[in-house]
């Protein structure tokens, strides 16, 4: 339905000059930060998103989005510091709506996770990367002509892959319905 959707407002959207319906932002995530367990330890992650979002024929929007942070975790006496690195990109139909724009469709992104050598066991991968599958439905509101205040709602489906040699490599799934803020600036 959504993909439906998605080409019937391709098609049929406003039909005004390419250029001046052309725009490019940049944006900033606000995100409620995360609990993050790796062999029952955990770790707090606060995300924060840059996005980057282009806007074509005020129908459709394509907005990468990337992101860098680190996370740490305690194993008792021993604490180990992950780099992880985000990066992704949504495809969305945009309903313009007078200083209001929808926006909804599919995102993938993926996360990779590494640690320094000197920080991982000899029998230790140090790195990962997990998969992110899911679709987003958001609104903006342009406070003044190039700045937004944005919702998103997301859903998403989590492939996290195993860390380390532990004689199978089975893909764990998990689900989320996660919500975030957008703070964009639109040339």
């Amino acid at each position: 339905m959504c993909f439906f959707l998605f080409f019937l407002l391709l098609f049929t959207g406003q039909q005004t000059s390419f250029a001046r319906d052309f725009r490019f932002g940049l944006g900033v995530t606000i995100e409620h930060p995360r609990e993050v367990e790796y062999a029952r330890s955990q770790g707090r992650v606060e995300l924060h998103k840059i996005y980057l979002p282009v806007t074509f024929k005020s129908a459709i929007r394509v907005i990468p989005e990337v992101a860098y942070w680190h996370v740490s975790f305690d194993f008792g006496d021993i604490s180990s510091k992950y780099s992880v690195l985000h990066a992704g990109v949504g495809l969305y139909a945009l309903i313009p709506i007078e200083k209001t724009n929808i926006y909804f469709g599919p995102r993938v992104a993926f996360m990779n996770f590494s640690n320094p050598p000197s920080d991982v066991p000899a029998n230790v991968k140090n790195s990962k990367t997990d998969k992110i599958y899911g679709g987003t439905f958001g609104a903006e509101y342009a406070l003044l002509t190039n700045f937004s205040l944005g919702f998103e709602i997301q859903y998403n489906h989590y492939e996290i892959n195993p860390w380390g040699n532990r004689g199978y490599e089975t893909v764990e799934t998990q689900n989320a319905l996660e919500t975030v803020f957008v703070i964009a600036f639109h040339l």
